[in-house]
C-alpha cells in the first residue's frame, strides 16, 4: 500500500514535476504515518548535508560512487567534522533551520529514507 503511494511521488520527483526539495502531503492516513511528509531541504547547510550524506552512504541508501563527488566537495569545508550539525547529520538527523525539531531519517520507512537521501544529494550538489 505504501509503495503505491510513494511510487507516484518518486516518479514526479524524477521527472521534475514536483519540487526536488519538498514532497506533497500524501492522501489519507499515509500522510500522518509519515508525519506530514519529508522536510524542506532548501535551508540545510553544508555541515548537516555532508553528515546526512555520510549517513546515507553508510546505511547503503546511496551508493558511495554516486555520492562521492558531492560528499567529497562538501567535506572540503574546513573543520566540518567538528561541527554539531555534521554530527547530527551523520546520526541521520536533518536540520532544516526552521526552528523545528530535527527530522530523523530513522523515523520513516526505508523507501522514504532512500528518497530523502536522493533529495539530500541534490541539495548537497547545489551547495557546492
Amino acid at each position: 500500500m505504501l509503495l503505491r503511494l510513494v511510487l507516484p511521488i518518486c516518479l514526479a520527483v524524477a521527472t521534475g514535476s514536483a519540487s526536488a526539495q519538498t514532497i506533497p502531503k500524501l492522501p489519507g492516513g499515509a500522510s500522518s504515518m509519515l508525519g506530514g511528509g519529508l522536510p524542506n531541504l532548501s535551508s540545510v547547510g553544508i555541515p548537516n548535508a555532508a553528515g546526512v550524506l555520510k549517513y546515507c552512504v553508510q546505511n547503503k541508501l546511496l551508493s558511495a560512487t554516486g555520492a562521492d563527488n558531492v560528499l567529497g566537495g562538501l567535506m572540503k569545508t574546513p573543520g566540518i567534522e567538528s561541527k554539531p550539525e555534521y554530527s547530527a547529520g551523520a546520526a541521520g538527523n536533518i536540520l532544516t533551520g526552521q526552528g523545528g525539531s530535527p527530522f530523523s531519517l530513522d523515523s520513516i520507512p526505508a523507501e522514504l529514507k532512500k528518497l530523502a537521501c536522493d533529495m539530500m544529494l541534490k541539495q548537497g550538489a547545489s551547495l557546492l
